[in-house]
């Protein structure tokens, strides 16, 4: 037999002295039946992943790193980076994990007649591994509150965002077809030429046939190409041609600068850069994010917010009131808890000398001046799109919280700021004001409220920071709260795992050194697998993440009074306590 050419795993795999790059290409190349590359680089865990049409070792090559092949390529046969699916994982870890678990064990069963003996025996030899039909029925398994062990080091590894952006590096989709991933990379051989990492960014899969998506395919003139997934309409990697997979003639006439992108994206906003803690290194990268703050647009137009339900309950404004209002004097009363000097001393000449109405001794002690600043931030990232038990999606229960919480602020005469944010990169973190403090609520805001739509990440740090700016320069002399409304997960283009927990743990003590609490709640109820790496992102944090927005109404004001003391100890970090 030609060894060039091996017609099983076992023919093609590496020399028993240890594995190379083209025995690895080989075995995955057999695996999955289709034209998969395999590349090494230095990764931060040696966890073999997908992206587009290769598969990523670690370097040097790991011990294991024969079953990570084997078993990426098997998921990848088995149609398990659909790109639906990666979008509902991004910023999950803990579900990503599982469900890379219940995929590469499907897909290994799958393939049972083509994967390696040694393979499939250490697959069938897990335990507390539920069997599984559909990728689809993986991923709902995946997020539900099912125990679930995450996958062993040998499975590798799931990465949604390289799978969904792997066409900005050249990649292409796992289930495109042969031919035309043949052709396109002929058509880009020629010359390479640069564009904007903005541009890429912007015209990548996740944008799909949302609003922003298509009205920069409109605005630089990226078609769409037939799709084989119907029901991906045109939301998939396949179904767009993105900037690099365009003929250099073509993309010549397409390259714009990132700051002309970021002017038409951020419309009339400001551009302010942050740094951002490298919990690796135990240091700060100076003037590492961007934020960019602006009103939200939609050209779609916006759609009408009032069905949500955005006026304040009553429940919320009492714990506010609670919480947010310090006591003033109001004059004198026949009862209290407090004595009025004056109306002891009134009273004690009134015994003397009695005649007409006794004076009143008390004070009328109210709490009635407002006392706290309170600014609202929401997680306007494409993860919280998911649908609820009730219907609606996590982002439209989320904004419709905020608004309320907002309105309740504001009720009472507390100075309030509603802002919503996204991201794409570190070069592109949007702020998007749907309220700023100077404004009252109204028509104007309830329209920048109809304008927001969930897209793009989560990268929490520059968004806390800027919000931490906009409370120090917008209510001075006051106590200050920043509540944020997520579903918990910092998660962005090279922002994830550790590195992204470190730094939202960091972006809230520094908000805590400035006397400014912190509260984040969400209906996103974790999972017990998920509440570890949860609490570990928001350890600064009053947290509560439970399952409907009346719970986190009726303990707002606790939480709320309780990241206040939490602040007044400016020092004393190790005193957060998380109420989930």
């Amino acid at each position: 037999m030609n060894s060039s050419t091996p017609t099983s795993p076992e023919a093609g795999s590496p020399a028993p002295d240890g594995p190379s790059l083209a025995g690895l290409r080989l075995l995955a190349q057999a695996v999955s039946r289709w034209p998969l590359e395999v590349r090494s680089e230095p990764l931060t865990e040696p966890r073999a992943y997908v992206s587009g049409n290769a598969v990523v070792v670690d370097s040097p090559l790991p011990e294991q790193v024969r079953t990570q092949v084997v078993i990426q390529a098997a998921m990848a046969a088995a149609g398990s980076f659909d790109p639906k699916i990666m979008r509902s994982l991004m910023g999950r870890s803990r579900s990503t994990s599982r469900y890379c678990l219940l995929e590469g064990a499907r897909a290994v069963r799958r393939l049972a007649d083509t994967v390696p003996a040694s393979v499939l025996r250490q697959v069938e030899a897990l335990e507390g591994v539920p069997a599984t039909t559909s990728a689809e029925e993986s991923r709902k398994l995946a997020l539900s509150k099912t125990t679930i062990p995450p996958a062993p080091e040998f499975f590798g590894q799931v990465k949604p965002l390289q799978v969904l952006r792997a066409g900005d590096r050249g990649g292409v989709p796992v289930d495109s077809d042969p031919g035309e991933v043949e052709q396109e990379q002929n058509q880009d051989s020629d010359e390479e030429g640069e564009e904007s990492k903005l541009l890429k960014a912007l015209s990548n899969p996740l944008f799909g046939e949302n609003a922003i998506g298509r009205m920069f395919r409109n605005l630089f003139g990226q078609s769409s190409s037939p799709s084989d997934d119907s029901d991906a309409q045109g939301s998939g990697p396949s179904a767009m041609r993105t900037a690099s997979t365009m003929s250099p003639g073509k993309r010549r006439g397409r390259q714009v600068e990132s700051n002309a992108l970021t002017a038409v994206l951020t419309p009339g906003g400001g551009s302010h850069r942050y740094p951002e803690w490298d919990d690796r290194s135990g240091r700060y990268r100076d003037d590492w994010v961007t934020v960019h703050e602006s009103d939200p647009w939609n050209p779609d137009g916006a759609r009408d917010p009032a069905p949500l339900g955005l006026t304040a309950r009553p429940v919320i404004k009492r714990g506010l009131v609670k919480a947010a209002l310090a006591l003033e004097t109001r004059g004198r009363s026949m009862s209290g808890e407090q004595l009025h000097p004056d109306g002891v001393v009134d009273l004690a000449q009134w015994r003397k000398h009695p005649g007409g109405t006794p004076p009143l001794p008390f004070a009328d002690v109210r709490r009635t001046r407002p006392d706290v600043a309170v600014l609202v931030l929401l997680d306007a990232s494409d993860s919280t799109q998911d649908d609820t038990d009730q219907g609606t999606s996590v982002f439209d229960q989320h904004m419709a919280l905020a608004y309320r919480l907002a309105s309740g602020c504001e009720s009472i005469g507390l100075p309030v700021g509603l802002y919503a944010f996204q991201a794409w990169g570190r070069g592109l973190v949007r702020m998007l004001r749907v309220k700023s403090f100077a404004e009252r609520l109204g028509g104007r805001t309830r329209g920048r409220l109809g304008h927001l739509e969930p897209a793009g990440y989560t990268r929490m740090g520059g968004a806390i920071r800027h919000a931490t700016r906009l409370l120090e320069r917008s209510a001075p002399g006051m106590k200050r709260v920043l509540v944020l409304v997520s579903d918990g997960f910092p998660y962005d283009e090279g922002y994830e795992g550790g590195y992204a927990t470190a730094d939202t743990r960091q972006a809230m003590l520094e908000a805590r050194k400035l006397g400014i609490g912190c509260v984040c709640v969400g209906i996103t109820a974790p999972s017990p697998e998920e509440l570890r790496s949860q609490a570990d992102a928001l350890a600064a944090a009053s947290a509560l993440h439970v399952g409907d927005t009346e719970q986190i109404e009726r303990r707002l004001g606790g939480l709320i009074r309780q990241a206040l003391r939490d602040a007044r100890r400016r020092g004393d970090h190790d005193s957060v306590t998380a109420a989930v």
